[in-house]
């Protein structure tokens, strides 16, 4: 069951998404010596992402947000929100699927995909597809999108799927079904999650534990199997020889399971398992004995989420007693994928999960999966028993106890693998990924003196013959520190480990007495009377005010062979400071002393919002609400006709509140309201009613333009961290694009400032040299949503662009122009698919003298295998009155280095690579669908290989020359079709943070025409221009050559110096129709090189 009923359909998308979401980690181990440091929030830093629909999303480096369709979705229009680093963007057509929960809200929580891609070092959109009655049919429609990938996770009914980004529209073709009023997923598919990442977060430790008692008593994991869920173990290491019974990988590109580059995975086997061979035995492990089974889950740091649930039901299956699990990541509402996993696998299998609690610092941070029920939560202490500053405290969100035991953490010192960073054959590490493994031995030990025992019976001897730590509360600590040999001398066990009360909620003046039974098991044969002292408190260690909980009786005796119980009352009516409480129950008799740990949420004040949706004929429509307070958490609710209105619970407090109304007909528009300063001071009932909305109608000297669509964007600045919303629509038959209005009381707000956009288009022209025309307006509203909004626009307002985009070989493409003004906010693209080459007319409307406008073109396909190449402009401004020319889509394509993304990068014992490969001639970073390889040699000798074109790879420590070699394929472009780049540099990693390594690229611009070609026959000047990651200076060299035969025969190029970095050349064009390749080589002071060669460059002819 799930450990927390959900009884709303609102979510929470603040708290505990800002201090980091999505991105789950094992509880990340800290550099040697040193404390982890806390896990940061995944930043909405620049970069780009694709959706699970095909749409793509780019965060700015200003905080700006812009979306845009994705090939085949040229009319789709989003909802957005952005407050602080939180960005949460959904295409329209994935709301109603939201609504009915079959839609993972992190799937367009931009941040979090940010933060996994980086991760991986990848763009693919990974899910995990709960299939419980029809995985062949839903494998059947994910194999069939060119480049998908279904694994089965048998052990929560679904499916790992993968795509390429380009691929990701196809794939939500092929998982959804449109019904004519909303997608539907198809028939025997469940619910969609984002497949998202986790971080992995002994001489002295392991006395501290009291495992020598233990062994004392003959225990020493013998025939029990632990199972080590992590980076992978090296079982070479001489504390480790002949202790790995059983190897596996899992994931896509976790690699050998006996190679652990990061070095965390042999760390942690060695405190479960270690022999201390290596230290004369001083620095042996909790339970020398055990049979390890190394499931390597994590290719780095960082473990995609499909790959942990995979390495779960095969330790499960493999018989393993105990798995460790020393990774996680934020907790969110419900039961998520790796909860469930554990939750089911505990069950079925009577195994322990023994997870780390996590590094967030912070109270109420507890980690996910240790969160599950089932499983066994571990904090980390120092040496003396202090709970560290990193370790995650609880309590869980619904108030349940987590973490639920402690253990060593802090510098433990323990087997280094030989494949990872550092020498000697031992390392040191802090984090709670640390303390994991002392209580995974722990629990082999207790396993091996009761084979009989379940998973559950491990953990409740544990936490209940945990030694607490005086001053310190439930909340850090759990119970207390495992102290094994106590648990191996249990005589009397309780009947759950901990006792958990449901929320109580505000207000509390009514509260009603809620009991709960703690109970105790006697498995001996004589009676034990055990007294009972009952000790409350809140996280700061205040104690409980008196009367506020009661136990029914001051002593309990259970006869043997039974179990007896005695009543916890919990009266939260009892005037006292609201919060988490937690404390524990102890249970006393001659030689005995357990204790059950307690938790109960007394709810601050909160109110529940219920909000009901009507469309423009007063009818139930599938509702959206976004709410944002002034510490810029976001919450997100969702609603279908016919089912419970959503409910949010809210704290006091103001509130900018958005409401999206979406008639069940889906030929109708939709309407958008805000309210800009909802005050939550009482249960409420909110009417979002669509029929005070009034239209946006527009009218320009072109008649015959048609609205593409419409983007109303308010922005709040009255708040520590701005909030921005996003609502665009298009038109539906018959009727405008939007209908839009203001709720609450018909004042300014003078911290609210509105963007409304409007983009109409007449394509229609005169064939090949189409010259269609369309218009880009955009007007700032101050202090306040319009209801409804009308203009009319004059040719002397706008500024006119001829737009003239060549043909790469797509076919067909979109151009995108998005508004911006000002302060980071939200816009999107709105455009139609239109041929290649194609040359338009586009007015732009400049309102305000804040804004630009950012303009990006899409080439691509509408086929299911969709070939896409993109590229995006800086935002720019254009003068009402005057003309402006731009030719879209020239070559020569190619490489790139960036101010902000270098091609390569290099960190402690890692190189990251991931060069900019598709930027344009004239400078326009560029995206698109490519395939390729990249090879690095180190001296000489090959490294390592990466199967795409972003990733990372270990390196050793010591100066050395790097070759890394990328070559990159762009299936069906007509031009620059492959590129081969060598960046060659000498270079150490760091001893901490990050470097990187001097790099170049060469930017080819001739002039082209609109099939990127040439002239045949003709004498061409060529500007080039060398990009450089290093300090500026003097280049040693640069050289080029052509090819006209794709690269079978070079000539030289001779290159005349224009300036720092900027060169030109002459060449002739043969007479004869084809392709010119090009080549350049950068030689920089240093000896640093950049090889830089681009095939079928640009056409002849």
């Amino acid at each position: 069951m799930p450990h927390r009923s959900r009884t709303t359909t609102a979510a929470a998308l603040g708290a505990a998404l800002l201090g980091g979401g999505l991105a789950a980690a094992p509880a990340a181990a800290a550099p040697p010596a040193r404390p982890p440091a806390a896990r940061p929030a995944p930043a909405a830093a620049a970069g780009a992402v694709t959706l699970l629909t095909g749409d793509r999303v780019e965060v700015r480096a200003d905080g700006g947000v812009v979306a845009r369709p994705g090939p085949g979705r040229t009319g789709m229009t989003f909802v957005g929100q952005r407050a602080g680093r939180s960005v949460l963007v959904i295409p329209r057509d994935a709301v109603s699927l939201l609504a009915a929960g079959k839609l993972d809200q992190r799937l367009f929580r931009v941040d979090e995909i940010l933060a996994a891609n980086r991760a991986r070092r990848s763009d693919a959109v990974r899910l995990i597809v709960a299939a419980p009655a029809g995985a062949a049919a839903a494998r059947a429609a994910v194999t069939a999108t060119p480049g998908g990938a279904a694994r089965p996770l048998p052990a929560i009914g679904a499916l790992a799927v993968s795509a390429g980004a380009g691929q990701a529209a196809a794939l939500w073709r092929g998982i959804t079904a449109d019904t004519g009023q909303a997608r539907q997923l198809r028939g025997g598919l469940g619910k969609v999650w984002l497949d998202g990442v986790r971080q992995v977060s002994l001489d002295k430790s392991v006395p501290q534990t009291g495992a020598p008692a233990a062994w004392a008593a003959g225990l020493d994991g013998a025939g029990v199997k632990v199972a080590v869920l992590d980076t992978g173990v090296d079982a070479t290491h001489p504390d480790l020889a002949g202790r790995v019974a059983a190897a596996r990988s899992f994931g896509t590109d976790t690699g050998d399971p006996g190679v652990d580059k990061v070095g965390h995975g042999t760390h942690v086997a060695s405190t479960v398992a270690g022999s201390g061979a290596a230290s004369q035995g001083r620095r042996k492990g909790m339970a020398p004995q055990v049979s390890l089974l190394n499931g390597k889950v994590c290719a780095s740091e960082m473990c995609d989420e499909s790959a942990i649930v995979e390495g779960m039901t095969w330790a499960a299956e493999q018989g393993a007693r105990v798995v460790n699990l020393s990774l996680g990541g934020s907790d969110t509402i419900g039961e998520d994928p790796l909860e469930q996993a554990v939750n089911g696998l505990s069950a079925r299998h009577r195994t322990l999960f023994v997870v780390a609690a996590g590094n967030s610092y912070g109270l109420g941070q507890v980690g996910s999966p240790s969160t599950a029920d089932a499983a066994l939560s571990v904090a980390a202490v120092d040496g003396a028993g202090q709970v560290t500053a990193f370790s995650s405290k609880g309590l869980r969100e619904d108030g349940a106890v987590k973490p639920e035991i402690a253990a060593p953490g802090l510098d433990i010192n323990a087997a280094r693998s030989a494949q990872s960073p550092g020498s000697g054959p031992y390392t040191t590490m802090s984090g709670t990924s640390m303390a994991t493994p002392h209580v995974a031995g722990a629990a082999a030990l207790l396993a091996q003196r009761h084979p009989e025992w379940t998973g559950d019976h491990l953990k409740r001897a544990l936490v209940a013959y945990a030694k607490p730590t005086v001053g310190t509360a439930v909340h850090a600590q759990g119970a207390g520190q495992v102290d094994v040999a106590a648990a191996v001398r249990a005589s009397v066990l309780p009947g759950t480990a901990s006792v958990n009360f449901p929320r109580q909620l505000w207000p509390h003046d009514d509260d009603q007495p809620v009991s709960r039974s703690v109970s105790y098991v006697n498995p001996g044969t004589a009676p034990v009377t055990l007294a009972l002292r009952l000790d409350m408190g809140t996280a700061d260690g205040t104690p409980a005010p008196s009367g506020m909980f009661t136990l029914a009786a001051s002593q309990v005796t259970v006869a043997p062979g039974t179990t007896a119980t005695v009543d916890l009352t919990a009266r939260t009516a009892v005037e006292g400071a609201l919060g988490d409480y937690a404390g524990t129950v102890t249970a006393t008799a001659p030689g005995v002393s357990l204790r059950t740990p307690v938790g109960i949420q007394r709810d601050s004040e909160r109110y529940d919002v219920t909000v009901r949706t009507l469309d423009r004929d007063g009818l139930p429509a599938v509702g959206l609400t976004l709410m944002a307070d002034m510490a810029g958490q976001m919450f997100m609710a969702t609603s279908r006709p016919g089912v419970d209105q959503p409910q949010l619970r809210l704290a006091k407090g103001t509130f900018a509140a958005a409401f999206i109304s979406i008639p069940v007909d889906g030929t109708k528009p939709a309407a958008f309201m805000v309210h800009p300063a909802y005050r939550v001071s009482r249960t409420t009932t909110i009417t979002a009613d669509a029929r005070i909305t009034r239209p946006v109608v527009t009218r320009v000297p072109h008649a015959d333009a048609r609205d593409l669509g419409v983007v109303m964007a308010p922005t709040f600045t009255d708040r520590p961290s701005e909030t921005a919303l996003m609502f665009g629509d298009s038109p539906r038959p018959g009727g405008a694009s939007m209908y839009v209005g203001q709720l609450g009381p018909k004042i300014s707000y003078p911290h609210l400032r509105t963007m409304v956009q409007v983009t109409k288009l007449h394509p229609e022209g005169d064939g090949r040299r189409n010259r269609g025309y369309g218009y880009n307006l955009a007007w700032a509203v101050q202090g306040r949503v319009p209801t409804g909004f009308a203009r009319t626009v004059s040719g002397d307002q706008l500024a006119t662009v001829t737009t003239d985009i060549a043909d790469v070989g797509l076919g067909t493409g979109a151009k995108f122009n998005m508004a911006q003004m000002g302060t980071p906010m939200m816009s999107m693209g709105v455009s139609e698919a239109l041929p290649r080459p194609y040359v338009m007319t586009e007015y732009f409307l400049n309102d305000s003298p804040d804004l630009r406008w950012q303009s990006d073109t899409m080439e691509g396909t509408i086929a299911e295998d969709a070939t896409m190449l993109g590229t995006m402009d800086t935002p720019r401004r254009y003068e009402p009155g005057r003309g402006y020319f731009e030719k879209w889509n020239r070559g020569v394509f190619g490489p790139a280095v960036r101010s902000d993304d270098a091609p390569v990068r290099m960190g402690q014992g890692t190189m990251s690579i991931c060069p900019a490969l598709l930027d344009d001639g004239a400078g326009r970073a560029g995206f698109g669908t490519l395939a390729g390889t990249v090879t690095v040699r180190r001296d000489g000798a090959e490294l390592g290989r990466l199967d795409e074109l972003c990733g990372q790879l270990p390196v050793p420590a010591g100066t050395a020359r790097y070759e890394v070699d990328v070559v990159a394929r762009m299936r069906d472009l007509a031009v620059s079709t492959e590129t081969r780049t060598r960046y060659a540099f000498t270079q150490a990693p760091p001893a901490q943070g990050e470097v990187t390594p001097d790099a170049a690229a060469v930017r080819f611009s001739p002039a082209l025409d609109d099939r990127n070609a040439s002239p045949r026959g003709a004498r061409i000047e060529v500007p080039v221009l060398v990009q450089r990651t290093g300090a500026p200076g003097r280049l040693k060299s640069v050289t080029a050559q052509v090819s006209y035969d794709d690269g079978r025969t070079w000539a030289g190029l001779e290159l005349t110096r224009r300036g720092d970095g900027r060169y030109t050349y002459q060449a002739q064009n043969p007479a004869a129709p084809g392709f010119a390749s090009l080549r350049a080589v950068v030689t920089d002071q240093a000896g640093n090189t950049t090889e830089q060669t681009t095939i079928r460059a640009y056409r002849i002819g």
